[in-house]
């Protein structure tokens, strides 16, 4: 069974991605990096491993517990049904769903697509960093409608890509800055515009709780401006 440090190795090298490219993606450094694909460090936190697993693909809750840890949001399950933990890693198992596993009795089958499963995920680069906090001050109605347009016309080609979505789905916002960073709540409008882009892409039907239940963000330094939305 292949290690944390040999995965990210043969990943990156298959994308044919170079230490420099990942750490300028991550804002990792190359040599701790590199420490890590050669297993020299034990000192790996969640945010960096899923920093790297979101450039790599990799699902980011199975390369957690290659490390030895238990991911933050699984913590309730696996001390209730530590075989769980055993079974996915034995197995190797990358696209991890809980009604997979021998050992689950199904307690958890209502969290299962919240915990594991990401429907989908779109990819976006130097949209406008707008503070919540800006607006509340006061911005006047004309500047939030060009503020809208201009996040409609950036997210066209990527949102246009998706078919639409009938269920009751949650998002997940995942922020990243080059220069200072916002809290996670002053993200909160760019997140209310791009679910309202979502909308208007024909992703999902409404933006009402009935189509649309629980909002995360989450905002992390990295080297460039980019935004993840996970649709769960």
């Amino acid at each position: 069974m292949k290690t944390f440090g040999e995965i990210i190795k043969k990943t990156r090298k298959d994308l044919n991605i170079t230490l420099r490219d990942l750490s300028r993606k991550t804002g990792l450094s190359p040599a701790f990096i590199s420490m890590i694909e050669l297993n020299k460090t034990i000192t790996i936190k969640e945010p960096s491993i899923i920093k790297i697993c979101e450039v790599l693909d990799l699902n980011c809750d199975y390369m957690i517990l290659k490390t030895g840890k238990i991911p933050s949001k699984y913590k309730e399950y696996v001390i209730k049904k530590p075989k769980y933990l055993t079974w996915v890693l034995s197995n190797n198992y990358k696209d991890i769903r809980l009604s997979d596993c021998p050992y689950s009795n199904f307690e958890y089958k209502n969290e299962e697509k919240k915990i594991t499963e990401c429907m989908k995920r779109i990819e976006l680069f130097d949209l406008p960093k707008i503070s919540t906090n800006k607006i509340y001050a006061g911005v006047h109605w004309r500047q939030r409608k060009q503020q809208k347009d201009q996040y409609l016309i950036l997210t066209k080609n990527e949102m246009k890509k998706l078919d639409k979505i009938e269920k009751k789905i949650e998002l997940e916002f995942i922020f990243y800055f080059k220069s200072r960073v916002l809290d996670s709540s002053n993200c909160s409008y760019m997140g209310k515009l791009l679910e309202d882009c979502l909308v208007a892409h024909g992703v999902l039907q409404d933006d009402t709780i009935k189509y649309v239940g629980k909002v995360s963000y989450q905002s992390l330094k990295a080297d460039q401006n980019k935004t993840i939305i996970k649709i769960i």
